[in-house]
């Protein structure tokens, strides 16, 4: 934000993908709380945004589980469950309706798989899917951003399962299928590999997912 000149005071709107430490600011799950950097700063006049109930020292965080408008043009689809060997994990996404493109997806890490989130879209919008931005946790291989327990853990698998090529390539053909316009994809728990396959498959749609470097649709 600092690198961005974004202040606090700018925000209207904090929307909460997953209860996970590595998304709400490092805190303890159980905790159902978040941080922003560090620490909580004061959010009485921003409206918070949660897939569960959650709680915050200045704020009353919004449990939304539904399909909610939060502001002109941006929307959640709602909570997606992910149900996995061990348990379940609620995530909700983010639309973006852009005047004379279509719709922008952005997702905070893609538990609930590319495939439930562009159905659950076209349930609730009339307009085209435009493009897709965000983590969708395709970890194929181990790598420095890829713990092993990952590979085969969340992939919504069996537990000795891991993700192979053609799984990617489904997920390819998928949004192919859509004629998706934009696509970029976080490291975030989705390895090198995966993210070259896209890139393979759509040179002139993928841009790089990095922070701090804005995309502008």
């Amino acid at each position: 934000m600092n690198y961005l000149g974004i202040k606090l005071g700018d925000i209207d709107d904090i929307v909460l993908s997953h209860n996970h430490y590595d998304h709400n600011g490092g805190v303890n799950e159980e905790d159902e709380t978040f941080l922003i950097g560090n620490s909580q700063p004061i959010l009485d006049k921003i409206k918070v945004y949660v897939p569960i109930p959650m709680k915050y020292p200045s704020s009353k965080p919004i449990f939304i589980p539904e399909p909610t408008k939060i502001e002109t043009a941006v929307s959640t689809i709602g909570v997606i469950q992910s149900q996995i060997f061990f348990g379940e994990i609620e995530e909700q996404s983010l639309i973006v309706n852009v005047e004379n493109k279509g719709l922008v997806i952005i997702s905070g890490c893609g538990h609930q798989t590319i495939k439930k989130i562009i159905e659950r879209t076209e349930t609730l919008f009339d307009e085209p899917i435009y493009g897709i931005i965000g983590g969708f946790h395709l970890p194929m291989t181990i790598q420095e951003n890829i713990t092993p327990i990952y590979k085969y853990y969340v992939t919504g698998k069996l537990p000795w399962q891991t993700l192979t090529v053609e799984d990617i390539q489904d997920n390819i053909k998928i949004l192919k299928d859509k004629k998706i316009n934009v696509i970029s994809i976080s490291r975030h728990d989705t390895s090198l590999e995966s993210i070259q396959l896209f890139k393979k498959a759509f040179p002139n749609e993928f841009i790089d997912l990095l922070v701090g470097t804005p995309i502008k649709i």
